[in-house]
C-alpha cells in the first residue's frame, strides 16, 4: 500500500487489513499520505464478520467467516472508500479468503483494469481456494501474466 501510494501520489489507495496489529502498522505507514485510507476489516463477497487466526506463518493471518468479530467489507464498499473512483489496480493477498471474495458478487471485476492475485492453494491444500477466482476471472476479457507468486490479470483492451 505504501509503495502504491508513494509511487502514484494522485491515486486513491484503499488498504483492507483484518489483523489489528497489521492494521495499526498500516495506518502509521500511510499516515502522511492523504489519498490513502485504511479499512480495518476483511474483504469478501458479502458483508458479515470473520475471526482472524494466525496462520502458523509469521507473515500472515487467515480469516474465517463467523457470527461476530472483524467486519467484512465488499469490493463495492472498498471502492466507495476511495471516493468512488474507477478502480485501476486491485491487489489481493488474503491468505486463502479469495475463495470467499470470488464466490459471488463479482460485478466489480468489470470496473478494474488490472487485478493482482496471490493464490494460496499451496497453504490450504485441501480447499482449492483459487478455483473461485479462476472461474470468476475467466469470464472476462483478461490477459494473464505470472510474476513470482502473483498472477496479474490485465483487461484486454484490444477486444
Amino acid at each position: 500500500s505504501l509503495w502504491f501510494a508513494s509511487s502514484f501520489p494522485q491515486a486513491h489507495v484503499v488498504a483492507v487489513e483484518p489483523d489489528p496489529g497489521n492494521a495499526s502498522i498500516l495506518r502509521e505507514n500511510l499516515s502522511d499520505l492523504p489519498t490513502a485510507v485504511v479499512l480495518e476489516a476483511a474483504i469478501g463477497a458479502q458483508a458479515g464478520h470473520v475471526t482472524v487466526q494466525q496462520s502458523g506463518y509469521s507473515w500472515g493471518s487467515r480469516t474465517e467467516r463467523s457470527q461476530h468479530g472483524t467486519p467484512v467489507v465488499t469490493m463495492q464498499e472498498a471502492f466507495a472508500a476511495s471516493t468512488g473512483d474507477t478502480p485501476f489496480i486491485v491487489k489481493i493477498d488474503i491468505e486463502g479468503f479469495e475463495e470467499d471474495l470470488f464466490a459471488s458478487n463479482c460485478d466489480w471485476i468489470e470496473r478494474c483494469f488490472g487485478i493482482f492475485v496471490e493464490p494460496h492453494d499451496w497453504m490450504i491444500e485441501d480447499r482449492r481456494s483459487s478455483s473461485t477466482f479462476q472461474q470468476a476471472l475467466s469470464k472476462h476479457p483478461m490477459r494473464l501474466y505470472i510474476r513470482g507468486e502473483n498472477l496479474l490479470y490485465v483487461r484486454d483492451v484490444s477486444l
